[in-house]
Order: structure tokens, then sequence, then C-alpha cells
């Protein structure tokens, strides 16, 4: 009969139940109206055309994408604002998955998609501009140039979103097995560690690979609608674009630094933010 598995004996180890509203995860919320964190939000780029990328959503829903109305033309304006800002990002996100020093961090199936998702991304960015350009009179829209690099994009970031989501769903997986015994999920801990401690960081990086699958699949979802592939129309398709937004902002959150008397009983104050998808439409 095989021996059950050996537990930690320190006291530190097992601890009775903590009240569940003291976590990081729920902390983070209790934190989120606050100017520290905004500020903290609105100091990186992406956290910038996050939240404008929210503001023009609810914007389009609100207006209901009604030709003439000044939120639509809020809507569309933030659009375009947002645009320009990437310039730099086809060339950054080619670099960095294949001209980086030291070993990819991923192998097998993973590099291959890691690295197709990176074209898409290029590819995405790169035909954006151009529609972009279109749109600010430098490029004709009639020209086939515009229409191929229209159609181009929305397939670009169709097919990195997908795999940006596919790509995170194996952490998740992984981080939501672990959640049911933190302790035996954790080879390398020490003596002193705290169960406790080891499940907040779980739950914290549990939540943010859901939010990095859902901000993928939403945005595949948004792109497929502007190609025509999928039936959602007018109203839905903000909806869809709102949800976008607020995924977006909320991945954001979870990588802000909590206030020392919010950390809690964990080690990590905050998650960085895992590369992804720059939102644009």
């Amino acid at each position: 009969m095989p021996k059950p598995r050996s537990r930690p004996s320190s006291d530190a180890q097992r601890r009775p139940p903590i009240r569940r509203d003291s976590t990081r995860v729920v902390n983070r919320l209790t934190t989120f109206p606050t100017h520290a964190c905004w500020s903290e939000i609105l100091k990186r780029s992406d956290g910038k055309d996050r939240v404008v990328g929210l503001i023009q959503y609810v914007a389009m829903v609100i207006s209901g994408g009604r030709p003439g109305s000044v939120l639509t033309s809020i809507g569309f304006a933030l659009n375009d604002a947002r645009r320009p800002f990437r310039l730099y990002t086809p060339v950054a996100v080619l670099i960095d998955t294949f001209l980086a020093k030291g070993k990819p961090k991923t192998k097998g199936a993973m590099r291959t998609l890691e690295c197709i998702k990176a074209i898409s991304t290029a590819v995405y960015v790169t035909c954006d501009h151009v529609v972009w350009a279109g749109g600010a009179g430098a490029v004709d829209k009639r020209s086939t140039l515009y229409k191929v690099c229209d159609k181009l994009s929305l397939m670009g970031w169709a097919a990195g979103s997908a795999l940006m989501a596919a790509g995170h769903v194996p952490d998740l997986i992984a981080y939501t097995r672990a959640l049911r015994d933190p302790l035996a999920s954790d080879n390398k801990r020490d003596d002193d560690v705290d169960e406790w401690e080891l499940r907040e960081e779980l739950e914290e990086k549990t939540v943010a690979s859901a939010l990095d699958v859902a901000s993928g699949l939403t945005q595949a979802l948004f792109a497929l609608s502007l190609l025509g592939a999928t039936p959602l129309k007018g109203r839905q398709m903000q909806c869809v674009g709102l949800a976008m937004g607020i995924v977006g902002v909320m991945r954001q959150l979870v990588s802000v630094p909590l206030p020392p008397e919010k950390t809690g009983m964990g080690r990590m104050g905050r998650l960085p933010i895992s590369p992804s998808m720059p939102m644009l439409r």
C-alpha cells in the first residue's frame, strides 16, 4: 500500500481559513477607484490605450453607433487618436520574438504559436497604419492597397488574438489545478512557506491568465465581426467592444502594485503584464 505523501510539519504551513475578503484579489477591487491606482495605470502607454479604448466603446454603446451622434463622433475620434502611438509596435514585436538575447522561453508547439502570433500582430498593426493613413487622406480609400490592408489588418488581429488566448490556456489550466492543493504544487518551497501565501499568489495568477484568455477571445470575436464572419451586428458588436475594453482595464489593474497595508499575507505586490495584442479598433 503506497505511503501517504508527507506534508511539512511547521505550524506556519496550515492555518485556519482566513477571511476571503482579505485576499489580494479582493483588495485590488477596493483600490480600483483610488487616485494611486489610476495614476499607476495611466503612467503606462498600454494603460492609457486600454482606458481610452474603454471610453471609446462606452461612447459607442451609448450612442448605438448612430451617424451624426456626438458620442459616435467621439468614439471614432478616440479610435483614430490611439493608432499613431503604435508606430513602433510591429518592429518591437518581431525583435522581441525573433531577435531577443538568450534562449526562447517556450519550445515546440508553443514556440511555433508564439512566432505565428508575432507575425500576425506585425501584419495587423502595419496594415492598420495604412488604414489610418487612408482615414487621414494620405492614402486613397478606393485604392487596392487600402482595401487589401483593411482586410489583412482585421485578419491579423483575429489570428493574433486567438493565438494569444490559446497560448494562455495552458497556464490557466495549470494554475486552476494548483489551487486545489497549493503546497503540493510548490515543488521549490522552503520549510516556512505558508499555504495561504501560496494560494493568494496562485489566485492572482489564475485571474491574470483568465483575463488574458478573455482579452484574446473578445478581440478575436470583434475582429471576426468586423470581417463579417459572425452574425454580430450593430449594438451587439459594440457590447463585445465594451467587454473587450473592460477586460483590458482589469488586466492592467491586476498588475498595479498594492499599497503596503493591502498586500495581505503574500510576497507579491504585483503581477507583470504578459505580452498581449494591442487593441486598436
